[in-house]
């Protein structure tokens, strides 16, 4: 390791991941974010798993990878000298805190510590593979979905989906949710405690494509071979409905492809098609 060498890292916890990144980086400083910088991030401040850094900071002393461990404030950070060679590990904080406060030369550890994967940084990219469509009744089908998420009383996020089979228009929902629409107003939204892009998995809503679906199953029309227009690009959850229905074609507008949503779609023979 060169001698004029700091590892900076957010620490929030103590696991494999953070021992090897230490073992790497053995015999020189650390530094680690300390509370003025992780307070800029709302998800962090609110998990209840990150353990504060001057906590951390006796228990990495206790283990004697480093010469010396401090706790860096934001002033700390714009303060190290152009000249100084800093490592941090490749996620989030680390990026955003390198552009705002780091003026020498920083390498990025690609290395899995923890989540942060956000729901999209690529919203309007066309994927080179990726089918498109300009045919008038494709757009005016997503028009329809479109309309339909209009519906939606998710201030996060209005989605809307329209299923069509031999033709025919056979099922529309918008994303809602149970048991009604004033759920938000009684029990607030859990969403409001994460940040863009964090715990995707929390929500009061039934997704529109799942809506759109259970009401085809309810009235007992069945979907081999259907196609579904959605406002925007499916989740994992929903790729896996369209799977087990029999959907074999799904046109969207927008959007990002979350996780593994893609892979299912193409691992079942699903048709992705961005229409434009």
């Amino acid at each position: 390791m060169k001698a004029n060498r700091v590892l900076i890292a957010f620490v929030p916890v103590l696991h494999k991941g953070y021992i090897e990144l230490f073992e790497k980086y053995r015999g020189g400083p650390l530094l680690i974010l300390g509370r003025d910088v992780i307070n800029d991030y709302t998800s962090i401040v609110r998990d209840l798993r990150v353990v504060e850094p001057e906590e951390m900071k006796k228990a990495i002393e206790a283990l004697e990878f480093f010469s010396s461990v401090r706790v860096a404030s934001k002033a700390d950070l714009a303060s190290l000298s152009a000249d100084t060679v800093v490592a941090m590990p490749d996620e989030d904080v680390s990026r955003d805190v390198k552009e705002k406060y780091l003026k020498g030369e920083v390498t990025l550890e690609n290395i899995f510590l923890r989540w942060d994967r956000p729901i999209s940084t690529t919203e309007f990219v066309v994927p080179p593979d990726r089918i498109i469509s300009t045919e008038e009744l494709h757009r005016e089908l997503i028009r329809e979905s479109l309309e339909e998420a209009k519906k939606s009383s998710d201030w996060w996020r209005q989605i809307g989906a329209v299923i069509v089979n031999d033709g025919v228009v056979v099922s529309k929902a918008h994303n809602h949710p149970l048991p009604n629409d004033l759920i938000f107003e009684v029990n607030g939204d859990p969403r409001s405690n994460f940040d863009a892009g964090t715990n995707p998995q929390i929500y009061l809503t039934i997704h529109a494509e799942a809506a759109a679906i259970a009401r085809c199953a309810k009235n007992g029309i069945a979907l081999q071979g259907a196609s579904i227009f959605t406002s925007t690009f499916p989740c994992p959850n929903c790729a896996r409905l369209f799977v087990e229905s029999g959907i074999k074609k799904v046109y969207y507008q927008k959007g990002y492809s979350l996780l593994d949503a893609e892979n299912i779609l193409k691992q079942f023979g699903i048709e992705i098609i961005l229409v434009q």
